[in-house]
């Protein structure tokens, strides 16, 4: 087993998804009769992971009576950090500082991949950066336009192919001291992206990019799309 503990933020509040989320958290949406939690759970221990830190916050509780349900027929480590409601995404990775060793993997609770994380951890060895955050793909549906002060076209792009972070970062301890007060001060998100600015500038944040599945929602249609892509996920997996 690998001894590198995973970190899932699952303290948001999911209000794209009421009213659902008026009564679970979102982690705790089913998909295919599972909690989106109980097949991020399943996918690391496939991957050799067992020890699981859970950053709750709103409807934790849920949370918790969900993980010691799991435990019953599930080996591994669980404990947990609870900032409140209210805290940040930055504020949550903070307070893992003294609940980590000297490597720790961070993922949201809402996003399932099929990521080959020995190739993350090892292109993060490689690379000796601070921090890898995992980055996709995207087509841009739309036709992006520059324009310049005069009001004329500068460039015009058709449906440009972007680059976007996924939710899956793996960082060293040493960062939890680049994070001040002041980014801990942030709202919720605009820390996280200063961090990420910062590593930046110190030329420490490596990407690794994953061209595999990524299931997350964020809407009741997106929701319904992740209810049919998730069969094709383990599908894949079986004929593989």
């Amino acid at each position: 087993m690998n001894k590198i503990k995973v970190a899932i933020l699952c303290g948001g509040r999911g209000r794209r998804l009421k009213p659902l989320t008026d009564e679970l958290p979102k982690p705790l949406i089913p998909l295919q009769n599972k909690p989106i939690l109980e097949h991020i759970f399943n996918f690391f221990k496939t991957q050799g992971f067992s020890e699981f830190i859970l950053c709750v916050g709103y409807k934790g509780h849920k949370i918790i009576e969900m993980v010691d349900d799991y435990k019953t027929n599930n080996q591994g480590s669980f404990v947990y950090s609870d900032l409140g409601e209210n805290a940040s995404i930055l504020q949550r990775i903070y307070g893992l500082n003294d609940k980590c060793n000297d490597r720790l993997l961070v993922t949201y609770g809402d996003t399932l991949t099929d990521l080959a994380i020995d190739n993350l951890l090892r292109e993060h060895t490689i690379k000796k950066t601070l921090m890898t955050i995992v980055a996709s793909k995207i087509r841009n549906p739309f036709g992006l336009i520059e324009i310049g002060d005069d009001g004329l076209a500068v460039s015009f792009v058709e449906k440009p192919l972007s680059t976007y972070y996924i939710g899956h970062l793996v960082m060293e301890k040493k960062v939890f001291s680049l994070i001040t007060e002041e980014l801990l001060n942030e709202p919720d998100g605009k820390g996280l992206v200063l961090l990420f600015l910062k590593l930046i500038e110190m030329k420490t944040l490596n990407v690794f990019e994953h061209h595999g599945c990524q299931i997350t929602f964020n809407t009741e249609v997106e929701r319904i799309n992740a209810e049919k892509e998730i069969i094709d996920f383990y599908s894949q997996k079986e004929n593989v």
